[in-house]
Formats: C-alpha cells, structure tokens, sequence
C-alpha cells in the first residue's frame, strides 16, 4: 500500500462541510444527536468530549462567515445556496465541481482543467471512471458531450438545469466560491492550533499502525479494504470526527479523510458496550414479563405510555415504573413528537447486549 500521511487537514474539503452544513441547516449537534439515538445516551458525555473542539470551531465559523462578501453583496447567498445545496438521494453538491477544479489546479499546475469534466464529476465519479479511466487530468469533453450527458443522466430536471447554469456561468462561481473558501479556510486556520494534540495522536498512530500491520489494518479496523493500484493521500478530519470518507477525483491520488477521533470511538464503544454489570440487567429486564411485552409491542414502531398501558392492560403508573429501567439501560429512548412522548426501540442497543450476554456464559 502506497500512501502518505498528512499533517495538516485538507482545509477545501473542511470548509466545504462546514458550507454545507450552513446551507443545509445541519451541524456538529446533529450528528451527535445521530449518535446518541444509535449507542445511547450512556455515551453523551465522551462523545459530546470528542465533538467539543468541532463544536467551537462550527461557531466561530458560523458567527463570522460572510456570504455576501464583497463584490456580492446583492447575490453572494445566492450562489452559495446553489452550490451547497444537497441535491437528490446521493445528496451532491455543485461545489465540489470547484474543489475538484482547484485541487486538480494545484496538483498539476493547471489554471483550469476541462470544465465538462470537473462539472460531471461532481455528478457522478462512476461515469467518469468507466468512460475515462484515470487519466482525467488532460481529459476533454466538447460541450456537445457534455449537454447529452447531462440531458441522460439519474437527475431531477431541477438538477439538470442547474448543472447546465453552472457549465454556463462556471468562471463566475468558480471565482465566488473559491473566494468563499478562502475565507473560511482562514476562520478554520484561526482555530487549527487547538486541534494540534489530536492531529498529532491520530497521525502517529496512522503511520505506527500502517507501517506494522499495512492494508489489514484498515481492514479489520474499520472494514475497509484498499488496494495497490492507487496511492492514497491521508489526511486528518475535523468536521466528520467518527467517519472515514474517501475522494477519487479522477484528478490526482485517492485522498481519505481520516475522523480525528474514529479509533476513539471504537475504543469506547466496545469499552463501554461490553460492560457486563449491565448485560446482567438486560437479562434481568427480559426475564420481566412486564418489561419483555413492552419491548415485543415497541418492536412494531413507537408508541406512546398510555398506549402501551391499554394493550398490557395495566395503569400508565406501572408503565412508567418499568419504562425508567428500559430507558435508563438505553434499550429504549424517547422522543415527542406532535406534543407527544413517543417510546421507540433502540434495536442497535438491545442487539449489542444480546452479544454482551454470551459474554457472561461463553
């Protein structure tokens, strides 16, 4: 496996995902909601621990981004509305046609690469590939190509229009968008010190692990396998800490932006997930008849206490008796909706006991 390993965040992409998630009206507390709901909330305290920094820097950029920036007062919300909008299932954005372009100009020298093909890789990376392989750099697609393409292509009519208005007007978004970046790109900078302890652990360990172990690290660290056709570009993330995502732009090496604290979380998952004083008292909750109905009914989709009460035929004081162990176990959580509190099951949870239990026998 050939790869390097970077010490410094690959700070378009940072700032994209920061953009993004103004756009979008996502954040940092979003995902560690995400979080929670799948592991329980046992885990609120470490998980909003590795999250804080992220947290502190979404705010600062948050407080001091400027959208209509100078020279686009009147249109500078816009164009970044419509270039960082997510957009269909695969939720894609116009924007990463500019990093593409930018980060292809910077690897290679280039002013500008082929415009119809930076355009299409945002779009869709498979086309490209297949029609195009891996030399995409000095790669050329007339307009003519382009426009059938775009007029063939899994896409809304919506989308399709505006991946048209972004071929027309590319220079000019280019421009505000590599401007936009820039800004943000220095609002992280302002911040990047306070991540230097971590960056620090998770690239020394990176090269420790890759130097000793190579591609099975990865493979039974994170269940992902890598091959030696390509080399890869490892950089650290700030913005996504419990993921690991990869680019092939087609331009340049395979670049994975490492979570800065994914192996963290790992290590706290299985350290807290198997502990077996509560595995004993999951036992102990199904061996509740009470609790084993209420559980069985939840795995139908949510409900609420007084629901529950009518099919147990029981008063809603002993539902809420026996809900507080559930809920204090994390086997279920709740959430309102419509001035309601609705019960859901938290499968994730019961099934990670389930595996904790044959720890006690086995």
């Amino acid at each position: 496996m050939r790869y390097t390993i970077h010490s410094r965040p690959l700070c378009d992409l940072e700032s994209i995902a920061f953009i993004k998630g103004i756009i979008n009206n996502k954040s940092t507390k979003d995902e560690i909601s995400n979080i929670l709901e799948r592991r329980g909330n046992r885990f609120k305290s470490v998980v909003s621990k590795f999250f804080s920094k992220t947290l502190a820097l979404e705010k600062h950029i948050r407080k001091n981004i400027i959208l209509d920036m100078l020279g686009y007062e009147t249109t500078g919300k816009q164009m970044a509305e419509f270039l960082f909008k997510e957009r269909g299932e695969d939720k894609l954005i116009f924007a990463d046609a500019i990093f593409y372009n930018n980060y292809a100009a910077t690897v290679h020298g280039q002013v500008q690469i082929n415009k119809e093909i930076v355009i299409i890789a945002a779009i869709d990376e498979i086309y490209l590939d297949e029609a195009y392989g891996s030399e995409l750099a000095n790669a050329k697609m007339d307009s003519v190509e382009f426009f059938t393409f775009v007029e063939e292509c899994d896409m809304s009519d919506e989308d399709k229009l505006g991946a048209i208005k972004l071929y027309l007007k590319f220079d000019m978004y280019l421009q505000y968008a590599t401007e936009l970046l820039g800004q943000v790109e220095q609002l992280i900078n302002q911040k990047l010190p306070d991540f230097n302890k971590e960056i620090t652990a998770l690239t020394s360990y990176l090269s420790s692990e890759l130097e000793t172990r190579g591609m099975a690290f990865l493979r039974d660290s994170l269940n992902i396998t890598l091959d030696d056709k390509h080399v890869y570009q490892v950089y650290p993330g700030i913005y996504a800490q419990n993921s690991i995502s990869f680019r092939w732009t087609g331009f340049t090496d395979v670049l994975i932006i490492v979570g800065l604290h994914i192996f963290d979380f790992i290590k706290t998952f299985d350290e807290l997930g198997s502990d077996s004083e509560k595995a004993e008292l999951f036992l102990k909750c199904l061996s509740d008849n009470t609790k084993l109905s209420i559980l069985k009914l939840l795995k139908d989709g949510p409900m609420y206490g007084s629901q529950l009460a009518e099919k147990l035929d029981c008063t809603g004081a002993n539902i809420s008796h026996h809900m507080s162990s559930l809920i204090s176990l994390d086997m279920v959580y709740v959430r309102k909706e419509n001035n309601r509190a609705y019960l859901h099951l938290n499968k994730d949870v019961i099934c990670q006991y389930l595996d904790d239990a044959k720890g006690l026998f086995l």
